[in-house]
């Protein structure tokens, strides 16, 4: 306080005074001041339009730092161009939409991806290894959706179309002969409500994130309320049980949150710490916790055609015990804070593909049986 008082008279004395008395650098002749102005400004645009054109000047990164950093843009083209993702400033169409059609044989489909985000940050590549082996498939996702039918988001604008999308998918895996649904979402965070603190500096930022039951009309349920829990929860066991009635359903365990964006902390450890070798990893027990509730609902659902894909046996207990990786000194597993990059996805692919392919051995297999019976009625009849 005392040296305010100091810091004061000097600002006074040299500052103001010299600027209400005039000085030399006043009585320079106005269209000097004004010239040297807007040189120093065109200057700092040229600067900033150069920075910008250079996409912020990759080249003072050392290599490493500059390939870890690139990964922020290693998603899928689909996702990139927004091509196959709704949203609410993007209305739904009618299926199939175009340039997502590219894995349909003949306007079929034996497979459809349904999900939000973290479904499309897989799709694309389980649908190249599908293609390859001659399995065809679908899939379009709508960001922030919990990609079951009879769920609401609260607090949305009313053309954000989440029932409309999941009721549409399943009309059109119908309507294109799918014998398996692939179910992929951030279903912790709809549980909960609460963006990921991963405990470890990790923060995610956001609000709060409310999903109810379709048919709750009254009320305005809060995010700690234990009755709206409950609902999802046993509206996600029932849902899924329904659609295995109709389907077999590959269901895809939450993928593991990372809580910070792990390309740029890639780059800077490897920038900073000029590290040979390093990893990011977030702790196992959080990740354990954060899909108890979920673990529990799927669990509870009784079909031998529910089958369940754990990305917790493909990201974690990597390289050490008890944690999960994010990313290491040559590879990063996502491109933001939650959602796997493509070199992420193929992580898992391998086991997403062998869980298709036995979903739909079952389904072949069930129906063979079923054709067998029922020419066994016919020929007794």
């Amino acid at each position: 306080i005392v040296a305010s008082f100091g810091l004061g008279y000097l600002s006074w004395r040299y500052v103001e005074q010299p600027f209400r008395k005039g000085g030399r650098l006043l009585s320079l002749p106005r269209n000097k001041t004004l010239g040297g102005s807007l040189a120093v400004l065109a200057g700092l645009a040229v600067v900033g339009f150069w920075g910008n054109l250079g996409a912020g000047f990759p080249s003072r990164l050392p290599e490493r730092a500059a390939k870890l950093a690139a990964f922020a843009s290693d998603k899928s083209p689909l996702e990139t161009e927004d091509q196959c993702v709704f949203f609410t400033s993007r209305k739904l169409v009618e299926q199939p939409v175009r340039g997502c059609d590219i894995f349909l044989e003949d306007g079929r489909a034996e497979v459809v991806f349904i999900g939000d985000s973290h479904s499309g940050a897989i799709a694309y590549d389980a649908q190249i290894a599908l293609q390859e082996i001659g399995i065809s498939s679908y899939g379009i996702t709508y960001s922030g959706c919990l990609g079951l039918r009879g769920f609401q988001r609260l607090g949305m604008p009313e053309n954000y179309d989440c029932l409309g999308y999941n009721d549409q998918m399943v009309a059109y895996a119908r309507e294109v002969g799918a014998k398996v649904l692939v179910i992929t979402g951030r279903f912790p965070l709809y549980i909960s409500g609460q963006r990921f603190d991963n405990g470890e500096g990790g923060v995610e930022h956001g609000g709060e994130v409310l999903f109810d039951r379709a048919d709750i009309t009254d009320g305005s349920p809060e995010m700690d309320d234990r009755a709206r829990t409950k609902r999802l929860l046993d509206g996600i066991t029932s849902e899924v049980s329904r659609l295995t009635q109709e389907f077999d359903v590959v269901f895809v365990e939450p993928i593991p949150e990372a809580g910070w964006y792990v390309p740029q902390l890639s780059a800077k450890t490897a920038f900073f710490n000029n590290a040979d070798s390093f990893t990011i990893s977030t702790d196992q027990a959080v990740y354990r916790s954060r899909t108890a509730a979920l673990n529990k609902a799927l669990g509870a659902v009784e079909s031998n055609r529910l089958f369940r894909v754990s990305l917790g046996d493909v990201f974690c207990d990597r390289p050490t015990p008890g944690r999960c990786i994010n990313a290491d000194q040559d590879k990063v597993y996502y491109f933001d804070n939650n959602h796997l990059s493509r070199t992420g996805a193929r992580q898992l692919v391998p086991n997403l593909v062998a869980a298709i392919g036995e979903a739909l051995r079952d389904s072949r297999s069930s129906a063979s049986s079923s054709s067998a019976h029922n020419s066994s009625v016919e020929r007794v009849r």
